[in-house]
């Protein structure tokens, strides 16, 4: 069985809030002038990652809590799925 079985469809749903929260089609700079928001926006990894995209494309500033908002992710996510994984190992073909 799944573990969490409603996630399934909870998840579309999920990805696209993020989506459309992540500034894809458009800057959120462009909207948001408070500072405080605009750094809450760092913790969404979809922000990060189009913030870095728009960066090495278009050559705008990077902002330097989208650097370590998608470092953190990049380093820290691995290590959860590694622990969830592990502990739910048991449960896997059963």
């Amino acid at each position: 069985g799944y573990f969490f079985p409603d996630l399934q469809q909870l998840l579309p749903h999920i990805f696209r809030l993020l989506f459309y929260a992540s500034g894809v089609l458009f800057s959120l700079e462009a909207f948001i002038s408070n500072q405080t928001i605009l750094d809450l926006c760092a913790i969404n990894p979809m922000y990060d990652i189009c913030t870095i995209a728009r960066w090495s494309l278009i050559g705008t500033a990077a902002p330097t809590l989208a650097v370590i908002g998608l470092l953190i992710w990049a380093s820290v996510l691995p290590i959860v799925g590694l622990i969830f994984f592990r502990n739910q190992e048991n449960r896997y073909g059963a």
